[in-house]
């Protein structure tokens, strides 16, 4: 059993400090280098023939008087385009670049330079697979005052698109100045997450075991139980056959160590043979474990590596919270159900996995009306399983879903 709800993993090796910062720029600094600009001489510095830029065209419409020039002096370049309307009555004036190929849901970041005296608009047109076109105004930006700013947008190709490019252009009395386009097609946001909820059952009490199965059975819940593997068969512990059982009847079995050591206590030989040990134990039994729950939800560097080593594919801390798509697998947070815990407090959680798209670990010890810290009583149990199937979010072992929220 658990002495201590939380447990911050202990550096070892390295500092989980540094690692979350290197983690944190991984994740959150844009390169931009690794995108490839998909505009065509995007800087206009090389010239083409009747008086546009190389790849780059002028467009028209409505009534209005539109002037275009080229070569302008440039953003920190020696070449940009300009376009001034001097009389307007509708339309639009803008230059723009060669249209590229593009396909319903594809993501793109834009940005350009301009200088301008009116207001301007970045529009992106797109080109149909049955010749249409249709538009998308993806920014109104203020007259620039006559210095130089930049423009910015992002946008998704709709359904049918083959094709597009994107207009900087006026529809107003005054000038506009463009340089430096940019169009690069973005990494797709993560895919949404289903809710999901795991019902774990650390160290294998036996008497847990004989009530929760039949609840369990009745509302076809499938758990993850982590086993202590040099205590299967002692007196108040799971017996082999328990196990079997339990492991037959769609219940994962997964490690909780051989002897539930600390391991952040451990190194080398000793670390592995709790953590690999472990898995050898079950796999005698014909169980392949594929998930641990550090024991006191202690683990640092070190110990995520020898369960790597070992071949799990996740490890479940005591750290409070939700999973979330593209979180670490060797860290899933959980909700713990212990003494205190309300059915209601449980039934929220269940909601805000269906409601947010998160994955809820419920960590539960014992059950059984012994009132100690680590335990709930089996009529709370039962009204928790019984909310759970009738809220219809899916229950997953932990492997399932380790897998689901890997990118």
């Amino acid at each position: 059993m658990h002495t201590a709800s939380i447990c911050i993993p202990r550096p070892r090796a390295a500092t989980w400090f540094a690692l979350a910062i290197f983690a944190a720029i991984a994740v959150w600094t844009p390169i931009s280098a690794a995108a490839a600009n998909l505009v065509q001489n995007p800087s206009l510095e090389t010239a083409g023939s009747g008086g546009n830029p190389a790849s780059w065209a002028r467009g028209r419409w409505g009534t209005n008087q539109a002037t275009f020039t080229y070569p302008v002096a440039g953003f920190n370049s020696s070449k940009a385009a300009a376009v001034a309307i001097t009389s307007y009555s509708s339309g639009d004036a803008k230059w723009y670049f060669a249209e590229i190929p593009t396909a319903s849901g594809k993501t793109y970041s834009f940005t350009d330079n301009y200088q301008s005296n009116t207001q301007s608009y970045v529009t992106v047109q797109y080109r149909h697979s049955n010749g249409t076109h249709t538009w998308k105004d993806i920014a109104v930006l203020p007259s620039s005052g006559g210095s130089w700013r930049n423009a910015s947008g992002t946008f998704s190709a709709p359904a049918g698109a083959v094709a597009l490019t994107v207009f900087h252009l006026i529809k107003s009395t005054g000038s506009l100045t463009v340089d430096n386009y940019v169009l690069e097609e973005a990494a797709p946001a993560p895919p949404p997450m289903s809710g999901m909820v795991s019902v774990n059952f650390d160290d294998g009490w036996r008497d847990t075991y004989q009530t929760i199965a039949p609840i369990l059975a009745a509302n076809g819940v499938r758990t993850t139980m982590n086993i202590i593997t040099r205590r299967t068969g002692w007196p108040a512990y799971m017996t082999e056959s328990q196990i079997l059982e339990a492991h037959a009847a769609g219940h994962e079995i997964g490690s909780h160590t051989r002897t539930h050591a600390d391991l952040t206590t451990l190194s080398g030989s000793a670390l592995m043979a709790e953590v690999a040990g472990s898995k050898e134990d079950l796999a005698a039994m014909g169980i392949q474990a594929t998930t641990i729950s550090y024991p006191f939800g202690a683990f640092d560097d070190e110990v995520i590596a020898a369960v790597k080593s070992a071949g799990y594919s996740a490890g479940r801390s005591t750290w409070n919270g939700f999973v979330r798509f593209g979180d670490d697998p060797y860290n899933l947070r959980r909700q713990n159900v212990g003494v205190g815990t309300t059915v209601a407090e449980v039934r929220g959680w269940i909601d805000q996995a269906r409601r947010d798209g998160v994955w809820l670990i419920l960590v539960f010890h014992q059950v059984n009306n012994s009132g100690t810290t680590y335990s709930t009583t089996p009529d709370k149990f039962r009204q928790m399983m019984e909310y759970l199937t009738a809220s219809g979010v899916p229950v997953v072992t932990n492997a399932t879903g380790a897998a689901r929220i890997r990118p």
